[in-house]
């Protein structure tokens, strides 16, 4: 607004009456101001009923979103219901009569499917039920991350989404799944003890879980966030819309398509990470125990996304590790632990391993996750207390005080051998330009700060 010659030499008289009289100045000098300038009280008042409008249409969409998500539980809880007296009578019957309601299980198979991921679509629009993806490498501390989710009993807690023994016809016998009683197995991986076994959230879904496919395992490993992926987003708002509870997903396959699973759902996404020589010793010590299954992972995953990937690629070349595909998870499993591990040595495997690890750090850095950095928690009484907090922030309350995690005193590697892979990783990303520079510079300086920590002993 501009001011005439007429109103500025009342401001200056207004001043000399102000620096006398203070009091009545402040009152006087602030009647002149609404009496000068009256547009800028209505712009205020106008933004003032706007931000009014704004916030009764969100309230208004949310009471909406709610009555849909009422609606369409009523409508999930009628064919579950019905499911479950169809599987009552199917067990009763026999021959003829069986294949009959082998079909009508089919069928209310499919209309339970749609009903889950239309619910899944309408929960993630209300900011109390959006889900939490914890999105980690194996042997990072994530089950006990989820276990400690699924103990509030306030979350509905999927472990493993992407785990390969989903595509089993029937996953309620936890025999078949791992070959040994739940007990033993957790024993002998090293995690938290639970009351209930890994996959009980899973167990009510009647058969298999629909809509899983054996790619969603590795293949997918890597997504561009622009890609569809129609199918891989139908299995994961299936599973929202199951969940009776604000469910929570612990992956241990997700840390490079984290970037898809930021763009294509409104959910809190975590990172969990572990310093990676011990992780990578945790490996190491599975594969002097017999189990060959991480190092196997390593490879499965940097050969299936070789054409995904430039350092892959490069790594593939240089150490032979083709790409396998089978029908059947085992078999390609089988071969990647038979003909590709037994050639490779302990340094080179830990190339493999840190290439993965450092591009889901940079992954995760460039979607701004939350970073639980699991040994700065275990040493840092102040990072418990910073990460309890932040966690808040989205209504997540959790009782870190027992968190912890092993460090090894005996590495399979020098640290001269640790340095030189790792550098290896390093100058082959930048020399790709893999990623932007900023972002490589960014990782570096966390990993300086936060990982590499002299807590930490290394």
């Amino acid at each position: 607004m501009t001011m005439q010659r007429g109103q500025a030499g009342g401001l200056h008289k207004l001043g000399l009456l102000i620096r006398k009289v203070p009091v009545v100045g402040s009152i006087v000098w602030w009647m002149y101001m609404i009496a000068a300038a009256p547009g800028k009280i209505f712009v205020l008042s106008e933004e003032n009923e706007r931000l009014k409008a704004s916030n009764q249409e969100v309230k208004k969409e949310q009471a909406d979103l709610k009555r849909k998500l009422e609606q369409a539980n009523q409508a999930l809880t009628v064919s579950i219901k019905e499911m479950d007296d169809e599987v009552k009578e199917f067990e009763r019957s026999t021959g003829e009569q069986q294949k009959n309601y082998e079909a009508q299980l089919a069928s209310l198979s499919d209309i339970i499917t749609k009903e889950c991921v239309e619910l899944g679509k309408l929960k993630v629009r209300i900011p109390d039920l959006q889900p939490v993806f914890i999105h980690s490498i194996f042997r990072s501390g994530s089950t006990y991350l989820w276990n400690k989710f699924r103990s509030t009993g306030k979350f509905w807690a999927y472990h493993e989404p992407f785990h390969e023994v989903l595509l089993a016809l029937e996953i309620r016998d936890q025999k078949k799944i791992f070959g040994t009683p739940l007990e033993e197995h957790t024993k002998f991986l090293g995690h938290p003890p639970t009351d209930k076994h890994y996959f009980w959230e899973y167990f009510t879904i009647n058969s298999k879980v629909p809509a899983f496919q054996k790619e969603f395992t590795l293949d997918f490993f890597c997504i561009n966030p622009d890609e569809g992926k129609e199918d891989l987003k139908d299995y994961l708002y299936f599973l929202i819309g199951y969940s009776p509870l604000r469910p929570v997903f612990k992956f241990t396959r997700s840390s490079m398509r984290s970037g898809w699973m930021k763009k294509h759902f409104d959910a809190v996404n975590i990172y969990l990470l572990r310093h990676p020589r011990f992780q990578f010793e945790s490996y190491q010590s599975h594969l002097n125990k017999g189990n060959p299954y991480f190092h196997t992972m390593t490879l499965m995953t940097i050969g299936k996304n070789q054409d995904k990937n430039s350092l892959f690629a490069e790594l593939s070349s240089r150490y032979n590790i083709p790409r396998n595909d089978s029908v059947n998870f085992k078999d390609e499993m089988a071969w990647y632990t038979n003909e590709v591990l037994p050639h490779l040595k302990t340094k080179e495997l830990y190339v493999l391993f840190y290439g993965i690890w450092l591009c889901s750090l940079i992954e995760n850095l460039r979607i701004h996750a939350i970073f639980f950095n699991i040994d700065a928690v275990d040493a840092s009484p102040e990072e418990k207390q910073r990460m309890t907090a932040e966690l808040k922030h989205y209504n997540i309350d959790l009782d870190l005080s027992d968190c912890s995690i092993a460090r090894s005193a005996n590495l399979s590697l020098h640290n001269h051998e640790f340095d030189e892979a790792e550098q290896e990783v390093h100058r082959t990303i930048r020399r790709l330009n893999l990623y932007d520079k900023g972002l490589v510079d960014q990782a570096e300086e966390y990993m300086k700060n936060k990982v590499f920590d002299a807590r930490l002993g290394v």
